[in-house]
């Protein structure tokens, strides 16, 4: 039986297939995929089938000596939360937030109530500066509500070693490019590429269809300097609603 989910049921409440709890400890990532397909997805995944098994392999090594993020039921949380006709915007981050509890498999996003973390609080801090002043000294980090918007919140890396920036970043990579490339099929969609690992897919995207709009990363790590007025998020939008899509940043 293939399972299907909605996106209310992607939380960071542990997750049941069968009676069975799906996480690291009591299922690969081969077990999971065998028996989930994300709803509009489908294509995708029967294009990863191959590689799969390598990508599944590689991370129960991780997984036997050391916390792996996100829980393994969020894991596809962006691909199970918004079918690709539904996106808007494609934000491409690195991977998961790597220390616990804030990693919903949603680029950028934490669960309410916890303290923002320093890269979405710059990213607040540029919309700000960008006009969309509902951003000034916002305190939820849960991104769900742009989910709702349509935009696709996905990291390059779909998994990550607790406490260790990077260190799945050979595994996903072809899953990726495999997503990329499926929505580049699609039409004008608002791609926004943060970070030099960011803009390495730039050239999968194509130009005449999509818009594609690159800036820093925005983490204060980030030496560069380069996110912080950037205008990423304006421009985006003004590219969507020039081609008849509606989408804002603000609340309302």
């Amino acid at each position: 039986m293939i399972y299907r989910y909605s996106a209310k049921d992607h939380t960071m409440d542990p997750c049941y297939i069968d009676n069975t709890l799906v996480s690291w400890d009591t299922m690969t990532l081969q077990e999971f995929v065998n028996v989930i397909i994300p709803e509009g997805w489908e294509e995708v995944f029967d294009a990863a089938s191959d590689i799969f098994p390598d990508i599944s392999k590689a991370l129960e090594k991780h997984v036997a000596k050391t916390t792996v993020f996100p829980p393994l039921h969020l894991v596809f949380n962006p691909l199970e939360s918004l079918m690709p006709k539904d996106i808007k915007v494609f934000i491409i981050g690195q991977d998961p937030f790597i220390n616990s509890g804030e990693a919903m498999g949603m680029s950028f996003s934490v669960p309410t109530g916890h303290k923002l973390p320093p890269s979405l609080r710059n990213i607040y801090k540029e919309l700000a500066r960008e006009g969309y002043n509902e951003y000034k000294g916002y305190k939820n980090g849960d991104l769900t509500s742009w989910v709702e918007k349509g935009v696709f919140l996905y990291n390059a890396c779909l998994t990550v070693n607790k406490g260790e920036s990077n260190s799945h970043k050979d595994i996903w990579r072809d899953f990726t490019s495999i997503v990329i490339n499926y929505l580049n099929r699609q039409q004008q969609i608002a791609w926004i590429l943060l970070g030099a690992k960011a803009h390495k897919y730039a050239k999968l995207i194509d130009r005449e269809s999509h818009g594609v709009f690159m800036g820093g990363h925005p983490s204060p790590l980030n030496r560069n300097n380069d996110f912080i007025g950037c205008d990423v998020f304006c421009e985006a939008e003004e590219y969507l609603n020039d081609h008849g899509i509606d989408f804002s940043w603000n609340f309302l």
